[in-house]
């Protein structure tokens, strides 16, 4: 069976009702908005990218990114990547190994199992490294 259409409506149907703008506020801020720069680039949050939302998968950016690095055809910036105004290059040799074990014909749960491991180890000898240098 498919979705049952005749299912309960949350939240009431307003129906006819006068405008909340009227329309020269519309065609206003219509007009500022098209006096703004459009963004080229989008940042990336779980709502962006909704297969990020499921435990134990790589990183959502570098899961974009291996896509072509771009979304809805912008380009992929991180939150923090946006404020400091930087692109992104940390993630792209990630999305690279990524697109050519795809190619290999690697299966995408063993890629993102390896670059777990590897993530895991980073952050281990990193740990490690702090420890020598008396940082936390």
């Amino acid at each position: 069976m498919g979705k049952d259409n005749n299912k309960k409506r949350k939240g009431k149907r307003t129906g006819n009702k006068e405008r909340k703008h009227p329309l020269n506020k519309t065609k206003e801020n219509k007009k500022k908005n098209e006096s703004k720069p459009k963004k080229s680039f989008i940042k990336i949050t779980n709502s962006s990218v909704p297969a990020a939302r499921f435990k134990n998968k790589v990183s959502k950016i570098t899961s974009v990114l291996a896509t072509g690095s771009r979304f809805n055809g912008k380009k992929v910036l991180s939150a923090r990547q946006v404020q400091q105004g930087k692109e992104t290059n940390q993630y792209k040799t990630s999305a690279k190994r990524i697109k050519q074990l795809r190619r290999d014909g690697v299966p995408k749960k063993v890629i993102e199992a390896m670059l777990q491991k590897e993530a895991k180890a980073k952050k281990h000898s990193q740990k490690k490294r702090n420890v020598r240098l008396g940082i936390d």
